[in-house]
C-alpha cells in the first residue's frame, strides 16, 4: 500500500502545485494550503522553497469549527 501522506513519490507529486503556483507568480508571499494529513502541504512548502529562497515556511493550527471569528 502507498501511504497517501508519508511517501516521497507522493509528496513530490503533491509539488507539482508548487510548481505551477510558482510559474503563475513568480514572487509568492503567501501559499495557503488546507492541511489534512500533510502531503499536500509538505509538497507544496518543498518546492515553493525550493524554487523561491525568499519563501518562509511556517504552518498554522486553525481553530476547531472554522475560522476565529466565524459563527
Amino acid at each position: 500500500m502507498v501511504s497517501p501522506f508519508d511517501d516521497a513519490a507522493i509528496i513530490a507529486g503533491q509539488g507539482t502545485v508548487g510548481l505551477e503556483i510558482v510559474a503563475d507568480v513568480p514572487n509568492v508571499a503567501t501559499v495557503l494550503v488546507p492541511l489534512g494529513s500533510g502531503g499536500l502541504s509538505a509538497g507544496i512548502a518543498s518546492t515553493v522553497k525550493g524554487m523561491w529562497k525568499g519563501a518562509d515556511h511556517r504552518t498554522h493550527q486553525g481553530t476547531r469549527g472554522g475560522y476565529e471569528g466565524q459563527s
